[in-house]
């Protein structure tokens, strides 16, 4: 095994919304720790960042430098890489169209995680000089309150950033008349198939070639953050009059005309979790093509009943019974969601279920062995020589 070699693995943490993707670096830490690696975490806004870099390189027993959303991963040459030979992972939060400075980073033996499989097809056409492997999110195993003591009935964490969707809509339509036809026309195509992807439907609009990340990547922003802010308005509106949480900043408006609600604004992540811990539902709202997100995994660990935007990879992953698949659209998720939370029977199974489906595949330590075993494969990518 690689962990039988491998003495230590490098990850770094840096700012981080709402302290998530830290959350991430310190749960892969001791997901590493599990399996005999002994984890090194970095705090590159630390003063003496440069100095604890410079010791832990020269110590060497380095097996694996591990970035989370490509956190120090220059964007231009290969930095301190130039000097490590052990293979470097980034795994991607984002869509990588976010990021193509950190997917193309000139670093040698860099392998890209992304966690959507179409993600993969994407960067196979936008980076095709870049080694990339799907990898799902996951969350940390936890124990959340006993069924018979949550007193939350649902739980949403989730921030409308760039203002409510009629808002950016409207803003676009007064604008660039010739931009605003596409920006339309990517709604209409992607309300008759939620699941495919963004860039796809972009690229045949307006012609472009999804490899050409400048020219999509602004239109993809616009179209995406409409999507995500109307899903998340669906969901909210649906929860109304249920006694929900709702923890996320941008709601403003929205929180004076939806009663029944507990609106909490933002919220750290360890925060949010201690309001799944007590939740009998929690509600994970993300356009089909991002396919995973953590928020699934973190509700199923927590025993709280999964609630999601639909996804393939959800199908994939899970029985069907082992969450709750919701409705895409206003009207319909508004009747399915009062029905849902009025059968604590129903919900109680699933969040069993869930549970039991997380803990036997998807925690940090089975993405972890994931890794090991790609590295034992000797499946990252090599890029020394292209790069040289």
């Amino acid at each position: 095994m690689v962990a039988d070699r491998m003495r230590r693995v490098v990850l770094f943490r840096a700012h981080s919304q709402y302290g998530s993707v830290n959350r991430m670096v310190e749960e892969l830490a001791a997901a590493f720790a599990s399996h005999g690696v002994q984890p090194v975490v970095l705090d590159a806004l630390a003063d003496e960042f440069a100095g604890r870099l410079r010791r832990v390189l020269t110590d060497g027993g380095i097996g694996l430098l591990f970035s989370v959303n490509g956190i120090m991963l220059p964007q231009q040459g290969a930095g301190f890489y130039a000097n490590v030979r052990a293979p470097v992972f980034t795994w991607m939060v984002d869509h990588p169209i976010y990021h193509p400075d950190r997917v193309r980073a000139a670093v040698p033996r860099l392998t890209v995680g992304v966690p959507s499989p179409a993600h993969v097809r994407f960067c196979e056409r936008a980076y095709p000089e870049v080694a990339v492997v799907h990898m799902a999110h996951a969350a940390q195993p936890r124990t959340g309150r006993p069924w018979p003591d949550r007193d939350v009935p649902a739980i949403f964490s989730g921030s409308r950033e760039g203002g409510a969707s009629a808002a950016q809509r409207s803003a676009w339509q007064s604008s660039d008349a010739r931009q605003a036809r596409v920006f339309e026309s990517a709604i209409e195509a992607h309300d008759a198939d939620p699941a495919r992807p963004l860039e796809e439907i972009l690229g045949e609009i307006t012609g472009f070639e999804v490899s050409d990340v400048a020219a999509i990547r602004p239109l993809f922003a616009v179209v995406d953050r409409y999507l995500r802010a109307r899903l998340k308005e669906w969901g909210v509106a649906a929860l109304a009059g249920t006694g929900a949480v709702v923890c996320g900043g941008g709601w403003q408006g929205t929180s004076d005309t939806l009663s029944g609600i507990r609106w909490l604004g933002s919220r750290s992540v360890d925060e949010t979790l201690a309001w799944m811990d007590r939740a009998c539902m929690t509600v994970n709202l993300v356009p089909p093509y991002y396919a995973s997100h953590e928020r699934v995994f973190q509700a199923m660990a927590a025993g709280s009943a999964a609630a999601t935007s639909p996804s393939p990879l959800w199908a994939d992953a899970f029985a069907g019974d082992a969450y709750i698949g919701l409705p895409y659209g206003a009207t319909e998720m508004a009747d399915a969601v009062p029905d849902l939370l009025a059968d604590r029977t129903r919900l109680e199974a699933v969040a069993e279920r869930g549970q039991r489906a997380f803990l036997a595949g998807h925690t940090w330590a089975h993405r972890v062995d994931q890794v090991l075993t790609w590295l034992a494969q000797d499946t990252v990518s090599d890029r020394a020589e292209a790069i040289q």
